[in-house]
């Protein structure tokens, strides 16, 4: 094959690629439904168990129960290690949540990371849930969401059996 022939076998290629795609269902068809909630936290217990403060910073050992409102509710129980910048009182967290509760119709339990920070009474959160940790009707639940100023919210979904 002479080397001016590669540009029409590599247009060949990317047009038989386009038609098998075009047959093929897309990957999103198949993905399982998102569901969404919304709603509030409500901290009712805080409580710090503080290790020595270094370099400008309180590091803590926190356990914390908040009530969720909303279109989810129940009760989170978390565990976080949180860095309290002494100047400012801001602070970053991260460690692990049980939320307990209903979304929705659907109710059990789950375990999501939780990492953020609280900077001028303002919280930023992200939340992960753990792949396996659901109980009851929230069994298999997969998803991802936060705190911002607006409130929180999760975006779910339970894959399909077998994958």
């Amino acid at each position: 094959m002479r080397l001016t022939n590669l540009p029409v076998l590599i247009f060949a290629l990317l047009t038989s690629t386009a038609r098998v795609l075009a047959q093929t269902p897309a990957a999103a068809s198949q993905a399982p439904p998102h569901l969404t909630v919304a709603g509030h936290i409500n901290v009712t217990s805080y409580k710090p168990q503080p290790y020595p403060s270094t370099d400008g910073f309180t590091l803590a050992a926190t356990d914390i129960i908040e009530d969720f409102s909303g279109d989810f509710s129940g009760t989170g129980t978390s565990h976080l290690l949180v860095a309290t910048e002494s100047a400012t009182g801001s602070m970053h967290f991260t460690g692990m949540e049980r939320f307990s509760g209903s979304l929705g119709k659907a109710s059990g339990s789950f375990l999501f990371q939780n990492s953020g920070t609280l900077v001028n009474g303002v919280l930023h959160s992200t939340w992960h849930i753990i792949p396996g940790s659901g109980t009851g009707a929230l069994a298999g639940i997969r998803g991802e969401g936060g705190c911002n100023p607006q409130g929180c919210h999760l975006d779910y979904w339970f894959p399909a059996p077998g994958s």
